[in-house]
């Protein structure tokens, strides 16, 4: 799972926007960045309330509360599981980023050093 993420996290076209916050592979994402990228992106999250109320005012015109109500739960869900995205993205990368620190600290084996470790 770490290695799909890693993938579009990888990818240019998911900073779209969000260069700015975007670490080197080696560098942590920080709480802060976190917290912004979290508000950034939940706001075209909440989107997900609107589009579908206007769907099932299509659907179903005459129950206006059931619409409304459905359409507040999906833009609260879509917020709370891009929250939970971004924030499971964000330790993913952070891992990487020790783990990639990590190798650069420790030289390969056979360079005679006695800083050995174990990575992987």
């Amino acid at each position: 799972m770490r290695e799909l993420f890693f993938r579009v996290m990888d990818w240019d076209a998911t900073w779209i926007g969000l260069g700015w916050l975007r670490p080197r592979r080696e560098e942590p994402v920080s709480g802060r960045a976190v917290l912004v990228i979290v508000a950034l992106t939940g706001i075209i999250a909440l989107a997900a309330g609107p589009a579908a109320y206007l769907l099932l005012s299509l659907v179903e015109p005459r129950n206006e509360m059931a619409i409304l109500i459905a359409s507040i739960s999906a833009s609260l869900l879509a917020f709370l599981l891009n929250a939970v995205l971004q924030v499971l993205s964000a330790v993913y990368w952070n891992q990487r980023a020790a783990e990639l620190r990590a190798a650069e600290a420790c030289p390969g084996p056979g360079s005679g050093s006695a800083k050995g470790g174990a990575s992987s």
